[in-house]
């Protein structure tokens, strides 16, 4: 079950990509290897992806997630993020191409700037795809 500081953050990564030019957006996106929190794409077709994690626990089991993007496969999306509760998670504790979102005071605080992955045109029309097979409001 998703608690209600997860909701609220997955809110407020879908604001902030929408506040940065990402108008094609979408909650619990499919990425091909595994389900996004919020990944968006602008008209330029540039793509980021934020995973929300809440608890050192659920980020700590994702660990091998972030391995996958960092140096293996496609990623999810050219620019890919964990979004937390300011000062769970440090910079220095992500992998080199993870950037990190704190959430605090009702903001979102860019921390470290994610180095963008070529992502396929392939992988991205996998992607759009399956974002437009999706039932609305999922």
């Amino acid at each position: 079950m998703e608690s209600e500081l997860h909701k609220k953050l997955k809110g407020k990564a879908y604001w902030y990509l929408w506040n940065k030019g990402y108008w094609i957006l979408k909650k619990e996106a499919n990425s091909g290897w595994r389900i996004v929190d919020v990944w968006g794409m602008r008209y330029n077709l540039l793509t980021m992806a934020i995973e929300v994690k809440v608890s050192r626990n659920d980020w700590k089991a994702s660990k091998s997630k972030e391995i996958y993007i960092d140096k293996w496969g496609n990623p999810p999306a050219e620019e890919n993020y964990i979004l937390c509760p300011a000062g769970m998670i440090q910079a220095d504790e992500l992998e080199e191409s993870i950037g990190l979102l704190w959430y605090k005071n009702g903001r979102l605080i860019n921390k470290k700037k994610a180095r963008f992955k070529l992502m396929t045109v392939s992988k991205k029309l996998e992607t759009l795809v399956q974002f437009l097979e999706a039932k609305p409001f999922q």
